[in-house]
């Protein structure tokens, strides 16, 4: 444009004459006014020739000719700017051709113009654009990193798509450089976040298959020390896992899952272990104790001669020693030839194992047992599996009749014998001179009578010496706990006198409407069987100094074969629970086993950890507090 201007000028100064001015007209002396100047005539500007115009317009065409590269090369610019979307690239590529058609049309100097002005523009647009195109793969893979973290949900992506979508909006608006700066941060936040949550999902997928492992693991009891030790170590690695999870160190929590699993794994296979030990000592346990044998030798000799004879068929013709040791045990609890020659044909040629599983119901091979059917029916449940332990007539028929005893009817269904044995157990008026002395009871009174004065306690040791049964004294001591007036107290006990303790109250386990129902002592229950077990119990409270020696003698009458019930609870005199003590093993450690009525299974606890409360029952208690002491009757 500035050549063009240029040529132009000079034209002009060759063919132009400048006008000369007149000489100045003389004026009168004195002022008058000055006449205005003419106007310049101008001159007319001479047309070229149709040669000279020519020979200007091959100029200018070579002088846009010698522009052709670089209007191809912005050409090309605009052309990627079109490609990359930017937004000025159809005005771009508008004026671009606008003064292309200029060219086309001659007007060779007016397109060489524009042009001069345009390619700066372009070279600058182009240049901030391919700034952020060259930013493309670390656009897109910011892009998809972000996109997966939406999809897994991680919670720091809506604040990353926020910036993202800001971002994108510079690029709309053609603010390159910008939404380049902003890129290079976000590129990193999203890694970083990105590479969070991989781990994460990472611990996640490894802990999905833990998990299941870990949560069979992790509920069972502690049952020998040893078992404790691989628990504890489980525990740890479990806490260790969990507190580097909180805090985000997913990488730091993902080895540490390794370690939770192999810990689980181990205390399994050590449960595994022990459930094989326990199947082998119970198996092993003697069929019958050398109680029951002398009451069934006793008893033969009683006979009259045909039965001894049919007697002694039925033992010679017995397959093994275990089945010759459960007829003698059913003709020790008193049944009938009739019944014991049915038994007989019932149990011929079994194995072992059967004989185990369905000769009794406590400590088959399988762990499991008797179970309550009731949710305070331990007492009862225990008085069917001493019974079981001993009379194996009894047990098969309890097999016979209803199955799987060890699980609970989905409803209540006293018409099967089970059940309904079990209802009818809890809810027998308890024996009021079989009521023991409830030593909690005992312990609470004398703590609350320590503050009153000696003739009131003179009063209520009276009033509890002149009670006719331990059922009274019982209530007489709850009374006590209260801090009665001496005529409340006086009253209440001639309220209860003579009376006798009711029964339990039976509510099935699956009835979540009817509360809990109600309890009862057991040895009136247990005493009541002496004619068939040959066995009598005397209820034994036990506290922390009693606790060593009642343990030691509860394992020596085991080892005689008499079944010892226990009570648990939670402390010192809580009475909360019956279970049943089945058989000792000198191991080392040296073992009992014991059935837990709630959940119908046998389990093997140490003496050493009877000792120390931490018996760790399936039914959650810990702590043994009373025993059940056999003798023969």
């Amino acid at each position: 444009m500035k050549g063009l201007l240029t040529r132009i000028f000079n034209r002009n100064k060759k063919s132009t004459t400048l006008a000369t001015p007149p000489p100045p007209t003389p004026q009168p002396r004195g002022p008058v006014p000055t006449p205005k100047p003419p106007a310049p005539t101008p001159t007319p500007r001479p047309v070229p020739t149709g040669d000279k115009r020519e020979e200007l317009r091959k100029i200018d065409k070579q002088q846009w000719e010698k522009l052709d590269v670089e209007v191809k090369a912005t050409q090309s610019k605009v052309t990627e700017l079109t490609n990359w979307h930017a937004p000025n690239a159809a005005t771009l590529s508008t004026q671009l051709q606008e003064l292309q058609k200029k060219a086309t049309d001659g007007e060779y100097q007016v397109a060489i113009g524009l042009f001069n002005g345009l390619k700066g523009t372009v070279a600058t647009s182009h240049a901030a654009c391919k700034k952020w195109v060259d930013q493309d793969a670390a656009y897109q893979s910011t892009l998809t990193k972000l996109t997966e973290m939406e999809i897994w949900a991680v919670a720091a992506a809506a604040t990353l798509r926020s910036r993202m979508t800001a971002l994108q909006g510079d690029v709309t608006n053609g603010k390159y450089e910008a939404a380049c700066t902003a890129l290079l941060k976000l590129k990193t936040d999203v890694e970083t976040a990105h590479q969070t949550a991989m781990e994460k999902r990472e611990c996640d997928a490894a802990w999905k298959l833990v998990a299941p492992i870990y949560s069979a693991a992790k509920v069972l009891p502690v049952i020998t020390p040893a078992f404790g030790v691989l628990i504890g170590k489980m525990q740890t690695a479990f806490t260790n896992c969990s507190v580097e999870y909180t805090a985000g160190e997913y990488k730091k929590a993902k080895p540490l899952i390794a370690i939770v699993k192999s810990t689980s794994e181990a205390v399994l296979q050590a449960k595994k272990d022990n459930e094989e030990r326990i199947k082998a000592d119970l198996i092993k346990r003697a069929t019958i104790s050398s109680d029951q044998e002398k009451r069934a030798d006793d008893r033969i000799k009683t006979l009259s001669e045909p039965e001894k004879k049919k007697v002694e068929k039925l033992l010679t013709d017995a397959g093994s020693e275990p089945e010759k040791q459960n007829l003698k045990k059913a003709l020790a609890c008193g049944h009938s030839l009739e019944i014991v020659t049915a038994f007989a044909a019932k149990i011929k040629g079994k194995d072992e194992k059967w004989m185990l599983d369905n000769l009794r119901i406590t400590g088959r091979s399988t762990g499991t047992g008797v179970r309550q059917q009731f949710k305070m029916s331990c007492q009862a449940t225990m008085i069917q599996a001493v019974k079981g332990e001993l009379d194996p007539v009894y047990a098969l028929k309890m097999h016979e009749d209803h199955g799987d005893v060890d699980i609970a009817d989905e409803v209540s269904d006293t018409s099967k014998p089970f059940a309904a044995e079990q209802k009818a157990l809890l809810e027998t008026p308890m024996d009021p001179n079989n009521d023991p002395i409830n030593t909690r009871y005992l312990n609470t009174a004398n703590t609350a009578l320590s503050t009153r004065s000696a003739k009131t306690v003179k009063t209520v040791q009276d009033l509890y010496a002149a009670a006719t049964s331990n059922y009274e004294r019982n209530e007489i001591l709850k009374k006590i706990a209260t801090n009665p007036s001496v005529t409340e107290l006086t009253s209440f006990a001639n309220s209860i006198k003579g009376k006798r303790a009711s029964g339990g109250v039976a509510v099935h386990v699956t009835d979540s409407t009817s509360g809990d129902g109600r309890g009862r002592w057991a040895k009136d229950l247990l005493n009541q069987m002496k004619d068939v077990t040959g066995i009598k119990y005397e209820t034994n409270h036990i506290d922390a100094s009693t606790r060593n020696v009642a343990v030691d003698n509860i394992s020596t009458e085991l080892a005689k074969g008499r079944p010892v019930p226990l009570t648990v609870g939670g402390g010192e005199g809580e009475t909360a629970h019956y279970v049943l003590a089945i058989s000792t093993h000198d191991g080392p450690p040296k073992v009992l086993y014991i059935h837990d009525p709630a959940s119908g299974t046998t389990v093997m606890r140490t003496v050493e950890q009877i000792k120390a409360n931490n018996m760790d029952l399936p039914s959650g208690w810990r702590q043994l507090t009373a025993y059940e002491k056999p003798s023969l009757a």
